[in-house]
């Protein structure tokens, strides 16, 4: 999720129902659920896996 203002604003145009009505900050990534068309708690996150397995810079 590169461009948080832009996919919020497409949330709202396409009426997707957030989970929360924030995005949630972890320790190295932050993410925003919503809720599918089926009823399932999905996630966008900044970094997958949260950023947890980043390679390290040598």
């Amino acid at each position: 999720m590169n461009d948080k203002r832009k996919a919020s604003m497409k949330f709202v145009e396409l009426n997707v129902k957030l989970f929360y009505d924030y995005e949630v900050e972890y320790h190295s990534s932050r993410s925003v659920y919503f809720i599918d068309p089926n009823n399932y708690k999905l996630e966008i996150s900044e970094y997958i896996g949260g950023g947890i397995n980043k390679p390290r810079k040598r």
